[in-house]
């Protein structure tokens, strides 16, 4: 396991007196963000399989955990960044021992490129978030924070609300995979305790009395929210389509949410589930991102930033314990500084 076990707690900050807003901090993982947990176990899945060096298109969090991983599995890395990528992440990823070359004018043409690169060397090709195997990594980001969750209320299974972040979709992936098991656990624990009752039958048997009302509450499911900035919308484009659709340009500087085209097999489970979409602007996520930096103590990108603007927003106004998966970034946000404090 490459990625570490991160914080999940209730903010005081962030809670009022009818609401307990939740946090799990994957903007501690030592390779800066949750990108660790999907990526580390393909890249170690691949090297099980004898794969002596990988592949990755991305200049952002997942070529980082592409790197980090690598040089933690003894493989050569190869990161291919499209041309507009900034020049401090090149000198990020050379200071991890991956090589990194450039391609193309944006990340579609940079991906198709190290894909033919990968297929070429015999290496293994790396996707930033479109891949069962990433979505499964990504999802012990559930079991932590419900087990942290849990903990504090027993008398509950879930979360109101769990809020995400999306861009390509790898998290949200994740996030669907671990409350699938997760509901499936929950329903066998009522079954177990009721008999053999159906799942309905030890439902209305739980309803019966007080304790049994408050355990059956939080057996419901709990509402996922797919939060992204106005300029990077691919998951809500999709919901309004009803399929999948490719975005004409990113407009945001929430550049980890970049991704022209949600991938499907996530959209396909969001559509599933009922996952509902929230739009904030660039400004509102980088000021909430700026304002957790001072009320927590540690920085985070925009990304990041979008989840925790989304908790003002009037959907979310009944959310009684919303969760936030702080997904972290490698280029965090700091508020502007006012002047020396006095001493």
């Amino acid at each position: 396991m490459l990625h570490a076990v991160t914080p999940c707690f209730a903010s005081p900050a962030l809670s009022t007196p009818r609401r307990e807003v939740w946090l799990k901090m994957d903007c501690c993982q030592p390779a800066g963000s949750f990108k660790i947990r999907g990526i580390g176990r393909l890249c170690g899945e691949l090297a099980e399989a004898g794969t002596e060096g990988i592949v990755c298109a991305s200049g952002g969090n997942a070529g980082y955990a592409a790197a980090w991983s690598a040089r933690a599995l003894g493989l050569r890395c190869r990161i291919v960044l499209p041309h507009s990528s900034p020049g401090h992440l090149e000198a990020r990823l050379e200071a991890l021992g991956a090589q990194v070359e450039r391609y193309g004018s944006h990340w579609q043409q940079a991906h198709a490129y190290a894909v033919g690169q990968a297929h070429a060397s015999g290496e293994g090709y790396v996707h930033p978030f479109d891949h069962p195997t990433i979505w499964a990594g990504h999802a012990t980001v559930i079991e932590e924070a419900l087990e942290a969750f849990r903990t504090a209320h027993p008398e509950r299974s879930f979360p109101s609300d769990i809020l995400v972040a999306v861009g390509g979709g790898g998290l949200l992936g994740g996030v669907l995979h671990g409350i699938r098991h997760a509901w499936a656990e929950a329903h066998a624990r009522v079954q177990n305790g009721h008999g053999a009752q159906s799942t309905a039958g030890a439902m209305a048997t739980a309803q019966a009395s007080p304790e049994g009302q408050a355990f059956s509450k939080g057996l419901q499911k709990p509402r996922i929210w797919a939060v992204e900035t106005t300029g990077a919308a691919s998951m809500h484009a999709a919901l309004q389509a009803g399929r999948p659709v490719a975005l004409e340009r990113i407009d945001s500087t929430a550049h980890s949410l970049g991704a022209l085209e949600v991938a499907h097999g996530v959209f396909e489970q969001a559509l599933e589930y009922g996952v509902q979409s929230l739009l904030v602007c660039d400004a509102h996520a980088e000021g909430a991102a700026q304002h957790f930096a001072l009320q927590h103590r540690h920085g985070i990108e925009r990304a990041s930033g979008t989840v925790l603007a989304a908790l003002d927003m009037p959907p979310l106004a009944d959310s009684s314990h919303p969760l936030c998966i702080v997904c972290g970034g490698l280029d965090a946000v700091w508020p502007q500084p006012v002047g020396t404090p006095a001493g």
